[in-house]
């Protein structure tokens, strides 16, 4: 399975900006619930961490969904966190939707 994002802006606390760019689940160790057969419903769940510049960030993800068809939507929620000069970061863009169509 593949899952990219090519961006997103997220806001930390304490107080500012910081853009992750490009998170490839594929690279994180995740898991993948099984889906329901019932009402297609899926979560998946992963965390991860990456260096750069000298700092640690981690990374964790929970996207919750649902296939109907030919098609699936629903909801994601990365968390980014790290220390730097002493400081604690928390950053996020809070619940974000999405949604998918197969072609082809």
């Amino acid at each position: 399975m593949t899952f990219a994002i090519s961006r997103i802006d997220q806001i930390c606390m304490p107080q500012g900006s910081f853009a992750n760019t490009t998170i490839s689940i594929s690279q994180l160790p995740y898991s993948l619930s099984s889906i329901n057969r019932t009402n297609g419903t899926f979560s998946l769940t992963g965390a991860g961490h990456s260096v750069r510049d000298g700092v640690d960030y981690h990374n964790s993800i929970v996207l919750d969904g649902r296939v109907e068809g030919s098609s699936a939507e629903g909801e994601v929620l990365i968390t980014t966190r790290f220390t730097t000069q002493g400081t604690d970061y928390t950053c996020s863009a809070g619940t974000l939707t999405w949604t998918v169509t197969h072609t082809g």
